[in-house]
Parts: C-alpha cells; structure tokens; sequence
C-alpha cells in the first residue's frame, strides 16, 4: 500500500475514515497517518498484521468515534484497553480478534459504555458470559 501525502497539502481535513485492508502497514505508518489525517473520525483495519498493541496504542486519538479491528495477528487484550484507555468519544467498536479474552471486557469502565452505542465482537473465541458480564463493573 502507497499513500502520496503531498495529494493532501492542507494535511487532509476532510478525510473523515480510513480504511485499511490486508496491508503491510506497519507501527510506525500508522501513527504518521493519524497524526496527518487530524479531521479523520473512523478507522478500520483489517489483516494488517504488521501492525502490534503497541502500535495501535500510540496511533489511537481521542477524536475517534468508530473503530474496527478484523483478523490483526498481534491483536489481543491489550489492544482492548488501550481503546477504553485513549479513546473516551468512541460511539462504535467492532473487534474481531481470536487472541482477546474475558479480562479484556473487564478495561470498560461505565464513562465508555456510556458514549459506547455499538460493540460488535465477532470471532472472539476465548470470551465468555463472564466477559460480557465484565463490561462496565
């Protein structure tokens, strides 16, 4: 994947979502396009398996509303809390990843799941009716 940054010289205000699919993207990538696209609401990454906890924890902005996260290799609870941690506006998640478990739910604190409308936990095979149960204890 090539994204030419000089197409957008006002730094790309008006790039509301990205979506970025089965790309080699790595850490360091992702947060120079966060920082660049500052007007950028939504984000959606899917078999990006370059990219770790610790990358997504130093891209993720307070500014965004929907986040989903499909089949990321080094995806697991981490990642969870990081998005309860950073993101304190985040209307929608979505996160299928077969490496997060219960505990993972327990990071929802009630200030998220009161701006939290949507969650979507799709192919999380390690969590269970207590994690559900976890989610704003």
């Amino acid at each position: 994947m090539f994204v030419c940054f000089q197409n957008f010289p006002h730094g790309a205000t008006g790039i509301h979502s990205l979506i970025l699919r089965c790309c080699n993207i790595s850490d360091r990538g992702l947060e120079a396009i966060m920082e660049f696209l500052q007007g950028l609401y939504k984000l959606e990454i899917a078999g990006c398996n370059e990219i770790t906890e610790q990358g997504l924890w130093s891209s993720l902005h307070p500014r965004l509303a929907s986040l989903t996260i499909n089949d990321c290799i080094n995806v697991a609870d981490e990642c969870v809390c990081a998005v309860t941690q950073l993101l304190p506006a985040l209307y929608e998640f979505n996160l299928q990843a077969y490496h997060v478990t219960d505990s993972a739910l327990s990071y929802f604190s009630p200030k998220q799941t009161g701006t939290l409308n949507i969650l979507r936990l799709q192919s999380c095979w390690e969590i269970t009716n207590h994690g559900i149960v976890n989610i704003g204890n």
